[in-house]
């Protein structure tokens, strides 16, 4: 596993909820990694021993393209969240820490053999 470059600084979050929900995220994925992406995952944040979700994509973003769609948690209750992307050669790339609950446009660029992730 690679893993990527930047990051996202959020704040903790403390969840009193004893019901994991389900909630959808508007989110625009930009795809400028000079690959196809072929998968985008996640996981609750620093949770190791929790498997990786389904694939959340309905299809594969393709080089220089963006996709924008709504995406849901699943039973992450969390903001936070890991993300992990799989590209057209099977390489995984994965941020951590990531407030999905604030995003609303990742773009995952190539520096040399490296992948980072610009949010906003």
């Amino acid at each position: 596993m690679k893993k990527l470059l930047g990051g996202v600084a959020a704040l903790g979050v403390v969840s009193v909820a004893s019901v994991a929900l389900a909630a959808q995220y508007h989110v625009t994925i930009v795809n400028d990694i000079h690959q196809d992406i072929v998968s985008i995952q996640i996981a609750e944040a620093g949770a190791s021993d929790v498997p990786w979700s389904e694939n959340l994509l309905d299809g594969v973003v393709e080089e220089g393209e963006s996709v924008t769609d709504s995406f849901n948690t699943g039973d992450i209750d969390s903001c936070h969240l890991d993300v992990r992307i799989v590209d057209d050669d099977g390489d995984d790339y994965t941020v951590s820490n990531v407030n999905w609950c604030r995003i609303e446009l990742m773009t995952f660029r190539r520096r040399g053999d490296d992948v980072y992730v610009e949010t906003r």
